[in-house]
C-alpha cells in the first residue's frame, strides 16, 4: 500500500470528466451545429457555468438557451437537452476494473465534481460502474467550482480528507495539494492503480 497516506479514512475523490468517465467535446459541438464549443455565445457559456454551480435551475438554462440562440426554437426541450448532454460519454478504458477492485479492497468512492444536474443524472445513466460510487459533492449543490477552496472544505465536512484524490485539471489538483490531500493528475487509469497501490 502507498506509504503516502496521511489518513486512515478509506475514501478515494473522483473528478468524472476524464478520469471515470469521456468526455467527447467535438461531438457536442456538433450537435449544436458548430466547429468548437467555444463558439456558443458568451451569454449561453456563461449560463453554463452559473447551471454548475447551482445558480440558475435548469428552466432558466434553458431559456437563456433560446434567447441566445433562436436557431434553437424550433427545437423541444428534449432535444436541447440531448445535445447538452451528449458530451458526456462512457466509461474511461480500464476504470470500471480499478473501481471494482478499490471497492473489493474496501476503499469507499466518491465523485469530487464540477457538473451540473443533468450531467451528473447523464452520468448515472452511461457510466458502467456508477452504483459502485457512494457518494458526491457537486459544484451545483455546493454553489462554487474547483479549485474554489470552499467545495474542498464541503467534502472534507461530508467525507473527511480524503486518502486519494485523482482530477485531470492541473489546478483542481494544486487546490487539494494545498489542503494536504494526496492528490494526483490523472494520466491514465495505470498510472492511477500504481500509486495507490505501489
Amino acid at each position: 500500500m502507498n506509504e503516502k497516506i496521511s489518513s486512515t479514512n478509506k475514501v478515494i475523490a473522483l473528478d468524472i470528466g476524464g478520469v471515470c468517465i469521456q468526455l467527447h467535446h467535438e461531438l457536442a459541438a456538433l450537435s449544436w451545429g458548430i466547429r468548437s464549443l467555444a463558439e456558443l455565445p458568451p451569454p449561453f457559456l456563461r449560463a453554463c457555468a452559473q447551471l454548475e454551480c447551482g445558480a440558475i435551475s435548469d428552466g432558466e438554462w434553458l431559456s437563456v438557451c433560446r434567447e441566445t440562440m433562436p436557431e434553437r426554437n424550433d427545437a423541444d426541450d428534449g432535444e436541447i437537452y440531448a445535445a447538452f448532454n451528449s458530451v458526456v460519454g462512457t466509461d474511461i478504458p480500464g476504470m470500471a476494473a480499478l473501481a471494482r477492485r478499490l471497492v473489493d479492497d474496501g476503499w469507499r468512492l466518491i465523485y469530487f465534481s464540477n457538473t451540473s444536474r443533468m450531467h451528473a443524472l447523464e452520468v448515472a445513466r452511461n457510466l458502467s460502474f456508477a452504483p459502485l460510487v457512494t457518494g458526491a459533492v457537486y459544484s451545483y449543490d455546493a454553489g462554487c467550482m474547483k479549485p474554489d477552496p470552499r467545495i474542498y472544505e464541503i467534502f472534507e465536512q461530508n467525507y473527511g480528507v480524503p486518502a486519494f484524490y485523482f482530477d485531470d485539471r492541473a489546478e483542481n489538483i494544486e487546490a487539494g495539494l494545498k489542503r494536504n490531500w494526496n492528490s494526483r493528475l490523472f494520466t491514465g487509469v495505470a498510472d492511477a492503480e500504481a500509486f495507490i497501490y505501489d
